[in-house]
């Protein structure tokens, strides 16, 4: 995405998160009654852009808090917005859409109200993925680990992996920056 299609965002307030990852299948899953969660073809996902753009919440003087920033963002219809980023759990807790790390490998996402988190073990690039209904340890090329429901789950409840794959690719791809990782989990 061009900085000047955002005409009313301040730039120090942009940023541009590498995109690592272009295509990938995507795996959703259903819970089964016995405990057992099920892969589910999503079909394959290929992103066009090898960045995308998000907002640094904290530096506007009046944060969005609807999270739609200013418009879709250019990623190949995986993303409907464009993602806010915010220093701490503080702005983000009034927002109903946005992240911010935790700790250096760790990321709490709000998507449309729901909670979400994402993090890393650096060591062996293993995921931990939650959604409020399960806990997935997911392998570093996205093949299910292992998975146990943290909520009351219905049998053949259908779990949607998109936020997953939103969050893995803004997670990786500021990993792989060393200056926009250490600017968004200091806080500078």
């Amino acid at each position: 995405m061009n900085m000047s299609e955002l005409p009313d965002i301040p730039e120090s307030a942009l940023i541009q998160i590498p995109v690592l990852e272009n295509q990938f299948a995507v795996i959703n899953y259903v819970y089964l009654k016995d405990g057992y969660f099920a892969p589910v073809s999503g079909g394959e996902k290929k992103l066009d852009q090898d960045c995308m753009t998000a907002i640094l919440a904290d530096r506007l003087e009046i944060a969005p808090m609807n999270g739609n920033g200013n418009g879709n963002t250019p990623i190949g219809g995986l993303f409907q917005e464009i993602p806010l980023f915010f220093f701490n759990e503080t702005g983000w807790l009034q927002s109903s859409n946005g992240f911010y790390f935790v700790d250096p490998y760790a990321m709490r996402g709000k998507i449309h109200g729901r909670k979400y988190l994402i993090a890393v073990n650096p060591d062996n690039k293993m995921y931990l993925w939650q959604d409020g209904r399960v806990e997935f340890l997911i392998k570093e090329n996205h093949t299910f680990h292992s998975g146990i429901e943290t909520a009351e789950m219905q049998d053949q409840e259908f779990v949607d992996m998109g936020p997953y794959y939103l969050m893995r690719t803004m997670l990786d791809g500021i990993l792989s920056d060393k200056k926009l990782h250490d600017s968004l989990t200091d806080g500078d």
